[in-house]
């Protein structure tokens, strides 16, 4: 039920990508969105993990920006980006390991790495995400936050998220 929501993502990153994409897809609600994310988590092979939600879009040099950022092998790449709740009320938010909780201030939305952010696999891998379906993100980022295992980010100028949220009824 959420295909056109990726396959609008897809057509985003695809004239990005040189390597190929590997899609992973389920139909199950009979698992929590924490139980999905940990499946993931446990996937990967690479060097870094991410994650970008289906119903979210990412900027043309998305790819571009992240891959300069690794080639300085750092701990994680910060995000910078653009919210809207329900398609309205645009604000600024910055993911960064110089915030250690979430906040907001002068309507700009502060927080620590989550599951957004381009995170070593090696630390990522350590967490798991709690077996629920809202705010699992949150629970994960702020066990990494707490553990100061992220010491070394590089700093992504400019947008390159676009977090549509779609308020729960």
């Amino acid at each position: 039920k959420r295909k056109v929501l990726f396959d609008r993502l897809l057509s985003l990153l695809r004239p990005q990508l040189t390597a190929d994409v590997e899609v992973l897809s389920d139909n199950s609600e009979q698992v929590t969105i924490g139980h999905k994310r940990n499946a993931l988590l446990q996937k990967v092979t690479g060097q870094y993990l991410c994650f970008i939600d289906d119903d979210d879009k990412v900027s043309s040099d998305y790819v571009s920006k992240i891959l300069a950022g690794l080639a300085n092998n750092p701990d994680c790449c910060s995000l910078n980006g653009i919210i809207t709740i329900n398609g309205t009320n645009p604000k600024q938010f910055i993911h960064s390991i110089e915030h250690k909780h979430y906040y907001e201030k002068n309507n700009i939305y502060y927080r620590p790495p989550n599951h957004l952010n381009v995170i070593r696999a090696s630390i990522a891998k350590k967490f798991t995400f709690p077996e629920k379906n809202r705010f699992e993100d949150t629970d994960w980022a702020m066990q990494i936050c707490r553990s100061g295992a992220l010491k070394t980010e590089y700093k992504i100028e400019g947008i390159i998220y676009d977090y549509l949220y779609v308020a729960q009824k």
